[in-house]
């Protein structure tokens, strides 16, 4: 008998981006990995001064449903082994109850793992929020493994534009929000970050690209849509 004919392999949904910003000295292949995020469209849909800024109630009316924070300058700072500022945990955590328990952590920072951010810690475990995800990878390749964690913790598939993504950068949170096809809110680092000179040279390069390219000002949306969703100033808390 004649053989079937071979259907090809569909072709993936998401796109792995193969981008090293963590190893990479050379300033031409960085201002290349920078590009891939306009061409990706990996501009943030909120770009908020913190996470208290986030209109919580109106992301849930939107049909956001899983909330994904990075942990480090995001909502809290570490210097050494001493916690030097971290959100009021009394303005913040009862803001993602409705979510609750599908608030996480995710974090590229092994440290994060071992450090206590004090009361934040405390209320967000009486709440059954800010779990982390583990994953072998990190951000932004993880993101099929975030999936997978996701799905089973639902107990279905996660669907587009059911989950945001809030964090400080564009080159690991940004990459992979655009590859979960999620909501991504930027969020600025607080002002006493200390970082690398390395990692300090690729923020700079990345708010020149959000001010240049992206046009974004600070508490204020950059993105009008997200999937087929209209998004409004309603998403920002102004409080």
């Amino acid at each position: 008998p004649n053989p079937k004919p071979q259907t090809p392999n569909p072709k993936p949904r998401f796109e792995i981006v193969c981008i090293k910003p963590y190893v990479s000295n050379s300033l031409p292949s960085f201002l290349s990995s920078i590009m891939r995020l306009k061409k990706l469209n990996c501009l943030p849909h909120l770009n908020l001064r913190s996470v208290l800024n986030i209109n919580y109630p109106a992301l849930h009316n939107l049909g956001i449903r899983v909330l994904i924070f990075d942990k480090d300058d995001t909502i809290g700072i570490y210097r050494g082994e001493k916690l030097h500022h971290s959100i009021p945990a009394d303005r913040f955590i009862p803001s993602l109850v409705p979510f609750a328990p599908h608030a996480y952590i995710v974090s590229n920072s092994s440290k994060m793992f071992k450090m206590n951010y004090g009361e934040l810690n405390d209320l967000a475990e009486s709440k059954n929020l800010l779990r982390r995800l583990l994953t072998k990878t990190k951000k932004p390749y993880n993101f099929e493994e975030v999936r997978e964690q996701l799905n089973a913790l639902l107990g279905r598939e996660v669907q587009r534009g059911e989950v945001a993504v809030v964090g400080d950068r564009l080159l690991t949170d940004g990459l992979f929000a655009a590859q979960l096809d999620a909501l991504f809110i930027r969020v600025e680092n607080f002002p006493e970050s200390k970082c690398g000179f390395k990692i300090r040279a690729m923020m700079i390069l990345e708010q020149i690209f959000m001010k240049v390219i992206g046009k974004a000002k600070p508490n204020s949306l950059t993105r009008g849509h997200l999937n087929e969703k209209p998004l409004t100033e309603e998403l920002i808390s102004h409080s």
